[in-house]
């Protein structure tokens, strides 16, 4: 496996209010950034949940149970101001991602953000920015290479979408520097 470490990726990240794809957005956090490890650019929007209902997503109550623990107080805080229509962040976001250039889109795990991201599109009956063959899974390499993720030392607030998507894209791009793909 080789990549180009001058093309440009996004590194997509959700919080949400369920762990199944139609699941309500609260909010949305991306970095464009080079396989090298430069950050390029950086997205954050709140989504309105009202919003998300309205075109068929839903929240699961162990999941708005579980956001109401004490601990993660700073990431509510964080999607509690300046909440957007779900429509409006899905088109703001695709004009980010074309804008960057980026040719691939990341999530940490197969079956989280990227997935949730595409059925709100479905859903909000919009076309999201990404070919199919060009959607990536940060745990496949952290595997590769032998790195815990969850063991490493993160910056910003557990839970907050952009800072998130931050901590990923720094381990994911070591990881690549590491595993030696980048050309």
């Amino acid at each position: 496996m080789q990549m180009r470490s001058d093309e440009v990726h996004a590194m997509l990240d959700l919080e949400t209010l369920a762990v199944c794809p139609w699941a309500i957005i609260l909010s949305v956090g991306a970095v464009a950034f080079r396989p090298n490890g430069e950050i390029v650019d950086k997205f954050y929007r709140n989504v309105d949940p009202k919003s998300c209902m309205d075109i068929g997503l839903i929240a699961d109550p162990n999941v708005a149970e579980w956001w109401a623990h004490p601990d993660r107080e700073e990431a509510r805080k964080a999607f509690n101001t300046d909440k957007r229509p779900i429509l409006d962040v899905i088109d703001e976001f695709g004009t980010w991602f074309n804008r960057n250039g980026c040719s691939r889109v990341w999530g940490h795990g197969a079956s989280f953000d990227i997935p949730i991201w595409e059925t709100a599109c479905r859903f909000g009956k919009k076309p999201f920015p990404w070919h199919f063959k060009y959607v990536r899974d940060t745990r496949t390499v952290f595997d590769m290479a032998d790195v815990e993720f969850s063991a490493l030392k993160k910056e910003g607030a557990y839970h907050n979408a952009l800072d998130d998507a931050i901590n990923q894209t720094k381990a994911l791009t070591d990881c690549l520097q590491a595993l030696e793909v980048l050309s």
